[in-house]
């Protein structure tokens, strides 16, 4: 079989087999006459293993593991690990699934669906039509998407304040000051009634710059997503703190795979796979055809060969990644190399004219 057969035969991209062959993690088959690669059945039965391990979520460094124990100690080891990790996001899921039932059992609104917890907040809400009220709901509402045990934490501790009847004459108040100047006479004695209104166990469980730093994070995860050009290039961004591009002829393969990963926003696990989570989440997979270098958030530099990230169409993205992959497969690097080091260049502006489709 050719290269092209063995790769439809399995199911992947001959991007994927020379890929694979250049990391050593598929051994070079004998070549014919005319120099073409000749694979055997025993090639195609080893090229659906690590196809299969891939799927099920190992990362090429265990199927690398896995492949050079013949007893199978370290499969088991590792499926063990995996079968943890399935049990935790089972667990997760199961959460979720209670909260949903929650929700359904409550009547939807326009603003919904919302949070057991904020939705027992605004319904013990005075009515109003103040405009800075509405804002304020806004604003929780972000803080609610962010889905942490913190958000809930302080809609509890809202609570007697939403019940207290005052809180009508302050939106009043703040509804006066539109338009008005920042020396208003009227703004200093208003904000320190504010302050006072405030419960101390909302500023015990976030700070007010904490508030804000995830209304800004999620606000700009909505306005600056993940694109995938139309060479087949990644760009991976996560609103002003992380920015980056990954070349096309960097990206060995893309799957859809869906994590819940620990850990922050932008996370770099010891085995140098980046996770970008949305919602604790991820939902594309993309393996690099060597190690790339970045710079976090906070300025340190990293090294990953798997990224993981949050896309809303996540087929869409592998497809259009894969793509590009079948139309334009990279160079061979001579035989023996060492995988060379993937340039992943930090980005600090966003494009004039952005590619499509958005992740």
């Amino acid at each position: 079989m050719l290269i092209g057969e063995i790769a439809a035969l399995v199911g992947v991209t001959s991007r994927a087999v020379r890929h694979y062959h250049h990391i050593g993690l598929l051994p070079e088959p004998a070549r014919q006459a005319n120099g073409y690669r000749a694979y055997t059945v025993r090639d195609a039965v080893l090229l659906a293993r690590i196809r299969r391990l891939t799927e099920i979520g190992l990362s090429l460094d265990e199927v690398r593991d896995v492949l050079a124990d013949d007893a199978g100690r370290e499969l088991g080891e590792v499926l063990a690990e995996l079968d943890a990790d399935l049990a935790r996001q089972e667990r997760e899921i199961q959460e979720r699934r209670q909260v949903l039932a929650v929700l359904l059992e409550a009547p939807l609104t326009s603003a919904g669906p919302l949070s057991p917890a904020l939705a027992a907040l605004l319904e013990h809400a005075p009515a109003t039509t103040s405009p800075a009220a509405a804002k304020d709901r806004e604003h929780l509402a972000l803080l609610d998407a962010a889905g942490d045990e913190a958000g809930a934490a302080v809609f509890g501790a809202l609570r007697p304040l939403a019940e207290d009847p005052g809180v009508l004459a302050l939106y009043e108040r703040l509804d006066e000051l539109e338009g008005a100047g920042v020396g208003d006479p009227r703004i200093a004695p208003l904000a320190a009634e504010l302050a006072a209104a405030v419960p101390d166990e909302v500023l015990a469980v976030i700070d007010v710059y904490g508030i804000v730093i995830v209304l800004a994070l999620h606000a700009a995860a909505v306005t600056r997503p993940h694109l995938v050009g139309a060479d087949g290039s990644l760009r991976l961004r996560y609103g002003a703190l992380f920015d980056l591009r990954v070349p096309s002829a960097s990206i060995a393969s893309a799957r859809v795979e869906r994590r819940f990963p620990d850990g922050g926003l932008v996370r770099v696990d010891e085995d140098g796979t980046l996770d970008l989570a949305v919602g604790s989440r991820t939902t594309v997979t993309v393996e690099l055809t060597g190690p790339g270098e970045f710079v976090r958030p906070l300025g340190r530099r990293g090294s990953a060969r798997t990224l993981r990230f949050h896309a809303d169409d996540p087929r869409a993205v592998v497809a259009a990644l894969t793509a590009a992959g079948r139309a334009a497969p990279p160079a061979l690097a001579p035989e023996g190399a060492t995988p060379p080091r993937v340039s992943l260049t930090p980005e600090r502006t966003a494009p004039s004219s952005p590619p499509a489709p958005t992740a």
